[in-house]
């Protein structure tokens, strides 16, 4: 038994965690949905609906990993933490400064 076969790759725990917080965000009505988000930001639609139920022909390039663009909107506009993503540790939110 391969014991590293057997683990998900990095990336698809990333795309798992992008995901966890868009149903986070839309359970808290901060978006509607998958649909909003990539509309509103200019995100191929198709994509990414293609990463989240895996239907998608996910061994053509374009469809295989999640944009960087994509993440850095989500951390940008959505205060997702970039730790908790790449790597899951801590809150999956940023902690806003104090003003």
């Amino acid at each position: 038994i391969n014991f590293f076969k057997m683990q998900p790759s990095p990336s698809q725990e990333i795309i798992e965690r992008v995901f966890q917080i868009i149903a986070d965000l839309k359970s808290r009505k901060e978006i509607s949905g998958l649909s909003q988000l990539c509309v509103e930001n200019g995100f191929n639609l198709r994509r990414y609906a293609g990463l989240k139920t895996k239907t998608e022909n996910l061994s053509k390039k374009d469809y295989k990993n999640i944009e960087v663009e994509f993440i850095y909107v989500l951390s940008k506009k959505y205060n997702a933490s970039l730790n908790w993503i790449f790597h899951g540790i801590g809150s999956m939110y940023k902690k806003l400064p104090k003003s």
